[in-house]
């Protein structure tokens, strides 16, 4: 994840769109006040889109989904600057890679999504995406292989 093509390659395949350029940071901290908790994201892209990514390896099952809604809480106070309008607020992902399965069922990828309780057929788009991805996987047949142009 550290080379920019590795990054554009990988968001690409997972997504399943083309992405042209990524801008990486690496260790990215974000603190606001000393006594508030700050974060320290592994990998942090941005795409032409404006889109931002963070991907964050994980070896621990640590209360993962609390985690995930303080990232982007924490990137989303980032990015919003003074006087921009809440729809200016460019799409996030949190993207967990994780060497157990963190919801058990066997899966290489679980994609979080918002739905709405009485209306479980609306759609729910505020630009929040959280994907996981477990190494615990059993469902190889669900998972896209790279285009041989696209492996770096």
């Amino acid at each position: 994840m550290m080379d920019g093509d590795n990054s554009k390659a990988f968001l690409s395949c997972l997504l399943g769109k083309d992405i042209q350029r990524v801008e990486i940071s690496y260790e990215k901290s974000i603190v606001y006040h000393p006594e508030q908790k700050g974060i320290r994201l592994d990998v942090f892209c941005e795409d032409e889109e404006n889109t931002r990514y963070n991907v964050e390896m994980q070896v621990l099952n640590r209360k993962i989904l609390k985690r995930a809604r303080y990232y982007h809480g924490q990137i989303d106070v980032e990015l919003m600057l003074a006087g921009m309008e809440y729809e200016d607020l460019p799409d996030s992902f949190v993207i967990f890679i994780c060497d157990f399965d963190p919801f058990g069922g066997g899966k290489y990828q679980y994609t979080a999504q918002m739905k709405l309780k009485e209306m479980p057929e609306a759609e729910y788009e505020d630009g929040t995406h959280t994907i996981f991805l477990s190494t615990k996987g059993r469902n190889g047949s669900a998972v896209p292989a790279l285009n041989p142009q696209d492996q770096v």
